[in-house]
Parts: structure tokens; sequence; C-alpha cells
């Protein structure tokens, strides 16, 4: 009789490979330490994570302008306490592994909606290939969190409701 993690791996084997086909070429494409673009809402946002990791005690006009602005706090804040603030390279880190646990969220919706592992494996891939998403990448901006965030609130949905399912 095979083991239980044996035939979970097996199960998740597409998944893995398929993240470990685009993990390191997002890793390597997204490692720079400069900003991405000056017209995106980048700047606005670790100017709000550098508001959050230098407090109330800098008066400077920029955080000043950071505590009115009115995007949301979130992503600020994980750039804030992921050491992003003011390190390019870790902001961009944080924005790459919020696509990745995007593209992982969807497979696992894909899964829980019946597609068959390999199936599931190749739409995360397409989205990853997609020439926008390539070049969102190199910004620093909260598109991928919230992207993430969504297809963890499909998949968990579809876990919801195949466990409602009468047998």
């Amino acid at each position: 009789m095979p083991h239980p993690l044996a035939a979970g791996a097996r199960r998740h084997l597409p998944l893995l490979l398929a993240l470990c086909l685009v993990a390191p070429l997002y890793l390597a494409w997204t490692w720079t330490g400069q900003l991405g673009a000056i017209d995106s809402d980048g700047p606005t946002y670790l100017m709000m994570a550098q508001h959050y990791a230098h407090g109330a005690a800098d008066r400077s006009v920029t955080a000043i302008a950071a505590s009115y602005v009115r995007f949301p706090p979130l992503y600020p804040q994980l750039l804030h306490w992921l050491g992003g603030a003011d390190d390019l390279h870790r902001a961009h880190l944080l924005t790459c592994l919020c696509l990745l646990l995007g593209l992982a969220a969807f497979h696992a919706w894909l899964r829980l909606e019946g597609l068959a592992p390999w199936a599931a494996a190749w739409l995360p891939l397409a989205l990853a290939a997609a020439p926008q998403t390539w070049l969102l990448g190199l910004l620093i901006q909260s598109e991928y969190l919230y992207l993430a965030a969504r297809l963890l609130a499909l998949a968990a949905l579809a876990q919801y409701a195949r466990d409602r399912r009468p047998e």
C-alpha cells in the first residue's frame, strides 16, 4: 500500500512542477533595486510603507502626504512588515510572492471545481506566461496581492461548497 504522503505528492505534482518552472523565472525577472515606473502606484505604496515604518515621529512632507493617501493600507503594511519600505528588492520579492500565491490558489480553485491535475496546472501557467503578467511583475503594485486574496477566497468557497455537499 502506498504511503499517504506519496499519494498527496503525486496529486500535487503538476502544481509543484508548474511552480518550479515559474518561480525562478519570476524571481529572477523581478529581482531589482529599481522602482519599475514612476507613474505607477508603486511610489505611493512605498511612501505609505515608509510612513508606517518610521511612525509619527517623521514629520516630513512625504510622511504627511502618506497619511492622506486613499489607498487601502494592507499592501503598504505588508511592505513595511517584510522590510520592503526601504528595500526595493524586498518590495519586489513581496509582489512576486503574492503572484506565486495567487497562481497556487488558482490551481487549488480549479482542482476543487473538478479540473484534472494537469489541466488545472496549465491555466495558471498560461496566466503566468501572459505578457501583461510579466510586465506587471516589474512594478511595485498591489494587483498581485488582490489576485491572491480573491483566488484564495474562491478556493475557500469551493472547499466550503464541497464540504457541504451531501454524500
